[in-house]
């Protein structure tokens, strides 16, 4: 499984322009990359070198030795997608470095995962100090806040209380962990659809037995948590955490989600909830005067039902992006710059 997560740097600028192209078809006009996306990546969809959405990405993932981004592959070196420090100095330093290098914010990795071969789903990683020194980092140098990886409450208290912005993923976590998350204002980004595709082919033949006793677990309580979140008041925002071959899957968190909530609620995660959790509120994820010109034409109203936009084909029928039309099946649309 670790072998999907360490591409060379040139394999993943090979498949970025067709990733990034697929994203801005199915109507992703704006993207927050927490795992591995770099500056560069940003600046070529900003300047329309390849179309894609507009990106606020973190650089590769920060995690401890022996944590979830550690996946002992046996090179010399961490996958680009990774950085491990072990340490306040090493963490203060690595995370410098990635905010030099562009980062809008930083992903750190505060409890096991399911896909890292070498890490128990109950480990805590990273002490609340180390925590704190990127936090403070990353606030210092003008970013947007830390991102952390976390499926248990232990992870998730450690982070809140070293001030981190967001939990990504959460589903191990208890209703008071989240009535915490609500109170101080951290964001929940559950997702769903990576636990369904990791359970179908053919992904479900590249997990480990090991693997697949964590993915069991995180999958049967994400709609619950999920449920308890919004009933407890925490911005939830849209993610999927699919890496490239998953990208297809993309939608399907719409769909997901909208078993638990209401449509309109789940429409809001991906517009105004995510807007707030790049700190854009008012400039993206919504219509108005002043706000980035993108827009998507739909044939139905997601108002009534949000999985009708896991059907692109059928359902989308204009996406604009900072005012270009790049998708269009209306008449007298005529696409600015075309995805094919």
């Amino acid at each position: 499984m670790s072998s999907l997560f360490s591409n060379s740097e040139t394999e993943i600028a090979l498949k970025a322009p067709y990733v990034l192209k697929g994203m801005l078809w199915r109507g992703f006009t704006t993207i927050r990359d927490v795992g591995g996306a770099t500056k560069h990546f940003a600046d070529a969809t900003e300047q329309w070198l390849t179309p894609g959405p507009r990106i606020f990405q973190g650089g590769p993932i920060m995690s401890q030795t022996g944590g979830h981004g550690d996946l002992g592959t046996g090179a010399c070196c961490s996958p680009p997608a990774m950085r491990i420090a072990d340490g306040v100095d090493e963490c203060t330093k690595v995370a410098r470095t990635l905010m030099k290098n562009g980062a809008a914010h930083i992903k750190i990795c505060s409890s096991g995962g399911v896909s890292s071969p070498t890490d128990k789903l109950e480990s805590s990683q990273f002490t609340v100090a180390e925590i704190k020194a990127i936090c403070d980092t990353v606030r210092a140098m003008g970013g947007c806040g830390v991102a952390s990886h976390c499926f248990t409450v232990e992870g998730a208290r450690n982070a809140i209380e070293a001030g981190v912005w967001s939990i990504e993923h959460g589903n191990l976590l208890d209703e008071e962990t989240l009535e915490l998350m609500a109170k101080r204002g951290v964001n929940l980004t559950p997702t769903l659809v990576v636990c369904e595709l990791m359970s179908r082919p053919p992904y479900n033949a590249l997990i480990p037995p090991s693997s697949r006793e964590k993915l069991a677990r995180v999958k049967k309580q994400g709609f619950t948590v999920l449920k308890a979140a919004d009933k407890a008041g925490v911005n939830i925002a849209y993610g999927t955490d699919c890496f490239s071959s998953m990208q297809p899957g993309q939608l399907t968190e719409f769909e997901l989600r909208a078993q638990v909530l209401p449509s309109a609620k789940v429409l809001q995660h991906a517009t105004v909830n995510a807007a707030r959790v790049l700190k854009m509120e008012g400039k993206i994820g919504v219509i108005k005067k002043g706000a980035a010109a993108d827009l998507i034409l739909l044939k139905e109203n997601p108002l009534e039902d949000v999985a009708s936009l896991n059907r692109p084909k059928e359902n989308l029928r204009a996406v604009i992006k900072d005012g270009r039309c790049v998708r269009s099946s209306v008449k007298g649309l005529r696409v600015e710059v075309p995805l094919v």
